[in-house]
């Protein structure tokens, strides 16, 4: 079995491509994946690997529906990243960025992927949309990520619109 046959993968696209299919994403930008080479290091690559996942996803969509039109950049911001992290991302072809630019950088084309991060990126999302739309759609995880269970994934999207959602 690869990724892209799998049952979570399959269950991610869905959620992704059947919300809106009208919305078009151009960047997505993650918050807190986690340090690269620590003592969660699993858990760290997991969230890593999601950007990339994501990123699959809608570049395979993009090329059925427009084929001149597939980039996707992605971006991440964590200040737990060190150099190592930032080659190693820089490799995959993610941009790392400082506080606050991953925050400016999110747009209505903008999906944000924010598990458990060290910031309340939702909150403050939701505030920064209340004066503006707010970001496409919404990746995050609820939950203690020290712990060995799963998470439950949550996507935020146009049925819930982030500038009317208030996150206490």
């Amino acid at each position: 079995m690869t990724m892209a046959t799998s049952s979570a993968y399959e269950t991610l696209e869905v959620s992704i491509l059947d919300t809106n299919p009208d919305i078009r994403i151009r960047r997505i930008v993650a918050f807190g994946c986690g340090a690269l080479y620590s003592r969660f290091y699993f858990r760290h690559v997991v969230h890593t690997a999601l950007i990339t996942v994501v990123r699959k996803i809608l570049v395979d969509h993009y090329t059925t529906v427009s084929p001149n039109d597939t980039v996707v950049h992605c971006c991440a911001q964590d200040p737990a990243y060190n150099m190592d992290n930032i080659r190693l991302l820089q490799e995959q072809k993610i941009l790392v960025l400082d506080d606050p630019d991953g925050l400016l950088a999110v747009n209505e084309e903008t999906l944000v992927i924010a598990i458990n991060p060290g910031l309340p990126v939702r909150q403050i999302i939701c505030d920064m949309s209340s004066r503006s739309k707010g970001p496409a759609m919404m990746i995050w995880a609820r939950g203690d990520h020290m712990l060995d269970r799963p998470y439950n994934i949550h996507i935020n999207n146009d049925t819930y619109p982030i500038n009317k959602m208030r996150v206490p």
